[in-house]
C-alpha cells in the first residue's frame, strides 16, 4: 500500500531499541515525542523528496500494526500557504497517488489550539491507515497507524496519536 508513507522499506535504516519503560520517545532533531509501544525495534530513515526536502521517518511494526511518525522541514513556499491549504495537497496526494478509498476525515486543532491538523482513514484491499497530518510550522508531521480496520481506529491506534506532541521548536540544521 502506497499510502502507508513508506512504512514497507522501514526495515532499512537505522533502528534503535525502544525503551522497555513508559517513558515517550523523543526525536530531538523531530522535535517530537510519542509513545512507541516498550520494546519495540524503532526504525529511522530519510527519503528525499522534491526539491531536495526529505521526509525523515521514525516507525515500528509489531505484527500486523505498523506505527510510525513522519516529519518534513517545509519550504519558503509552503510556509507561505495557509495551513489547511498545505494539509489540502498531502491528504488528496495520499489519496489520490495511492489510488486509495478514503473512510473518513475529520479537522482538528491539538496541542491547546496551536496546530491545526486532520486525522484522515483510507483502505485498500481490507487495510486501513488512519493518519493525524499536523501542521506546525517550520515542520510538518504525519503520525500513522497501520493495519487491521479494529485496530486503526481502535483504542491501541487512537492511543498512539493521542501520545503525539511537538516540542519546543529548536534550530533547523542547515
Amino acid at each position: 500500500m502506497r499510502y502507508s508513507l513508506g512504512l514497507a522499506i522501514l526495515v532499512m535504516g537505522l533502528t534503535v531499541q525502544a525503551d522497555d519503560s513508559e517513558a515517550k520517545y523523543t526525536s530531538k532533531e523531530g522535535n517530537f515525542a510519542v509513545q512507541f509501544p516498550a520494546g519495540a525495534d524503532i526504525a529511522i530513515m530519510e527519503r528525499k523528496v522534491s526539491h531536495g526536502t526529505g521526509v525523515k521517518m521514525t516507525a515500528t511494526r509489531l505484527d500486523t500494526k505498523t506505527y510510525a511518525v513522519g516529519h518534513i522541514n517545509l519550504t519558503a513556499e509552503a510556509l507561505k500557504m495557509s495551513p489547511e491549504s498545505a494539509i489540502d495537497i498531502i491528504d488528496h496526494s495520499f489519496v489520490t497517488l495511492g489510488g486509495l478509498t478514503k473512510v473518513s476525515e475529520k479537522g482538528l486543532v491539538i496541542e491547546k489550539g496551536k496546530f491545526p491538523a486532520r486525522e484522515v482513514v483510507v483502505e485498500q484491499g481490507g487495510k486501513f491507515v488512519r493518519t493525524l497530518i499536523v501542521m506546525a510550522p517550520p515542520r510538518m508531521y504525519m503520525v500513522a497507524v497501520g493495519g487491521a480496520k479494529d485496530f486503526v481506529t481502535g483504542e491501541e491506534g487512537t492511543e498512539f496519536l493521542k501520545s503525539f506532541e511537538v516540542l519546543p521548536p529548536a534550530k533547523l540544521n542547515k
